[in-house]
């Protein structure tokens, strides 16, 4: 039989340690998913600027990675016209965008988001129902002259006051202990399926009944300026 003819050992060595470092290159040398340029989706100059400061990048290209593991993000008072750009931040659990000039907000990609702030600003509608997660909502004096929160199981504290509302359904919302609904157009409310409720602000609406029986653990609770004529609170 024929001896099998060997690669002489320095030979085989090499072409070993060639192909470990071609597999290096190519697990480690780049990236597995190539960065995104976001920078023009950012359209308004003070949430540019803002978002900039937030990743410490002054100049250059902003990329999706940049932004994609920020959790918490504070950009109030800022003169800012538009949040474009923020469905980039996709882990965002808490946004306070209050007090700008927003007309419109678009949290849908948003779906880690806990709490919402984006009182103080010019708002004629806003869609949370992308938003399960929501603990805390403070869309306070705004424009808003509807409100779903059906969705949003979860949320404890929501504070609407100053708005257009004519109607505010919360039934969904069992976790609810602090509600804020004041100065708005309710004619009815409806806060029996809301027993954990603590703090309840409803004053300056257009109410001529409400029940609290069903809200044991009431602790504050404002209905000046409506129009009730009888109010039981024997049960709170």
């Amino acid at each position: 039989m024929q001896a099998r003819q060997k690669i002489p050992w320095k030979i085989g060595n090499l072409f070993g340690v060639l192909g470990v470092l071609i597999l290096g290159v190519l697990l480690w040398g780049a990236p597995l998913v190539a960065a995104t340029d976001i920078t023009n989706d950012f359209t308004d100059p003070s949430f540019l600027r803002a978002v900039r400061s937030e990743i410490q990048k002054s100049n250059g290209p902003i990329y999706d990675t940049d932004v994609a593991g920020i959790i918490n993000l504070a950009v109030g008072y800022r003169n800012i016209t538009s949040l474009n750009g923020i469905e980039h931040f996709t882990a965002l659990e808490y946004l306070d965008c209050g007090v700008n000039q927003l007309t419109a907000l678009d949290t849908s990609k948003n779906t880690a988001l806990s709490e919402l702030d984006c009182a103080g600003n010019q708002l004629t509608a806003l869609d949370v129902s992308k938003n399960p997660m929501l603990t805390g909502l403070y869309c306070y004096s705004n424009q808003l002259r509807a409100l779903d929160v059906s969705k949003n199981f979860a949320l404890r504290d929501f504070d609407c006051e100053g708005n257009q509302l004519r109607a505010l359904d919360v039934s969904k919302n069992p976790a609810l202990e602090y509600l804020n609904c004041g100065g708005n157009q309710l004619t009815a409310l409806d806060v029996s399926k809301n027993t954990a409720l603590r703090d309840l602000d409803c004053e300056g609406n257009q109410l001529t009944a409400l029940e609290v029986s069903k809200n044991p653990a009431l602790r504050e609770f404002f209905c000046n300026d409506n129009q009730l004529s009888a109010l039981d609170v024997s049960k709170t």
